[in-house]
């Protein structure tokens, strides 16, 4: 099978544009890219600091009689899976396009579908 007909059988069953040489889809190309390290340090800390503050204003009367181990111990406890399950996730999704440094998906233009189709 020659690799147009490749290409265009491939874009009938996912619904792709255009393949990159390795004949992925672009939109699977993205999502392989690594995250920029900087921008994910950067969100880390600016979700990561308010919900510690938060939390030991909530539980600072409540642990303050406690050794400094234990508290950090309870502390950290809370805020890793809290971080890892619900907060990340959610502010990586609502940030993916700043994240991985690619614009949004645009309606395809006639040059595109006849490059395609060649």
């Amino acid at each position: 099978m020659s690799v147009k007909r490749q290409v265009t059988q491939g874009c009938r069953t996912t619904g792709c544009l255009a393949f990159d040489i390795q004949q992925r889809p672009i939109d699977e190309r993205r999502a392989m890219r690594p995250v920029n390290k900087h921008k994910m340090e950067l969100l880390t800390w600016m979700v990561l600091y308010p919900m510690i503050t938060r939390l030991l204003v909530l539980l600072g009367p409540v642990v303050g009689h406690l050794a400094l181990p234990v508290r950090t111990f309870l502390l950290t406890a809370i805020i890793v899976p809290t971080m890892v399950y619900l907060v990340m996730p959610i502010a990586t999704s609502k940030l993916k396009f700043w994240l991985n440094d690619f614009e949004e998906p645009r309606m395809p233009s006639n040059n595109d579908l006849t490059r395609v189709r060649q």
